[in-house]
């Protein structure tokens, strides 16, 4: 009976071994409580994070992305304010008018304008769920979904049918009072259906990460002039930008210039003004800019161009040294003898 074998283990005498063409024996995965794990919400927080990532390219001069503040992200300026409530559902189900999700989506809304009384407040949710039907036909308007009639009626259609579902929604005592505070259709659709946006059929947590990398890629070569291959290496240093001001205690906010910044110590390698000048000023000679060693070979460190005379060691050798002083009396003797031999001659 032959028997399945686990690749790069073999037995031998009852003992597992271990061969050397593989790479050990597999483990297999621990058990743990499914119930405990975090993964959708791992999930929720990545994708918010990369839905952050492209307000953030989408900044103007003057224009300040709050993380975590009003809402799961918001820009702000003087005089507006635009939150957004991000959520990566996996697609599981539509949206209606119904959910719950939607319901407080509206309490967030009329929250946000009170508490930022000098602003045009607008609401933005962005969801991965596309709009569903309502399942009671009570619920639905002229037959189809009611959030879809929504945007019918911010445009300019008849708001009746819409208020009348809106003012039966379980929703928050004080949303309720600014809603009956809106008594002209005017106001309704102005006021409050033209200020919330439903961003349905949004792409996954992959595709918004696709979007962010596409949009640093044209943000850097627009701005910077650099390759498509920095805009990629820039979305690590961006993502974690992000990560960090969100969860610190100080301003969580961010504007266009921070970004810019982030760019060029990420992607610009700085050069001393001397090797610079130097590289200018070679011209052709094949003059290239370098980065100082902290440990350099000996064999590449150069000699001193100037040896310094050692007169006093010199002297010293020559009085230890007994050749050396023959030598000195042979000078001092030689002068002598050529006089006397002049001398000789001249006798002679």
């Amino acid at each position: 009976m032959t028997t399945e074998r686990e690749p790069g283990v073999c037995r031998a005498g009852g003992a597992l071994l271990t061969s050397v063409f593989g790479s050990g024996p597999s483990l297999d995965a621990p058990k743990g409580d499914v119930a405990r794990q975090a993964t959708a919400a791992l999930r929720g927080y990545g994708y918010q994070l990369y839905a952050s990532g492209l307000a953030w390219l989408g900044l103007g001069d003057g224009e300040i992305l709050h993380l975590e503040v009003a809402e799961d992200y918001a820009v702000a300026t003087r005089d507006a304010l635009a939150g957004t409530q991000v959520k990566d559902t996996g697609g599981r189900a539509n949206i209606t008018l119904q959910s719950a999700g939607v319901r407080a989506a509206i309490d967030s809304f009329f929250d946000l304008v009170h508490r930022n009384p000098k602003r045009a407040v607008s609401f933005h949710y962005l969801t991965t769920s596309e709009i569903g039907v309502e399942r009671s036909k009570a619920h639905r308007i002229a037959g189809g979904a009611a959030l879809h009639y929504w945007r019918r009626a911010a445009a300019g259609a008849d708001v009746g049918p819409l208020r009348t579902l809106v003012a039966a929604l379980d929703l928050e005592p004080s949303t309720k009072a600014h809603l009956e505070a809106l008594t002209d259709d005017d106001a309704f659709r102005s006021d409050f259906l033209r200020r919330i946006h439903w961003d349905c059929g949004a792409p996954g947590i992959a595709g918004m990460r696709d979007e962010l990398e596409a949009g640093l890629i044209e943000y850097v070569a627009s701005a910077r002039r650099l390759s498509s291959h920095t805009g990629r290496a820039v979305l690590p240093a961006v993502v974690e930008r992000l990560l960090m001001t969100a969860v610190t205690g100080n301003a969580r906010q961010l504007r266009r210039a921070d970004l810019l910044v982030l760019i060029d110590e990420t992607a610009i390698v700085a050069v001393p003004l001397q090797q610079l000048s130097a590289a200018f000023q070679g011209g052709g000679t094949g003059a290239t800019f370098t980065r100082p060693a902290l440990l350099v070979p000996a064999s590449d460190l150069p000699l001193p161009a100037i040896r310094a005379p050692r007169i006093r060691l010199g002297r010293r050798a020559r009085h230890r040294t007994p050749h050396s002083r023959g030598c000195d009396r042979e000078r001092r003797d030689g002068i002598g003898q050529v006089a006397r031999r002049a001398r000789r001659g001249r006798l002679l």
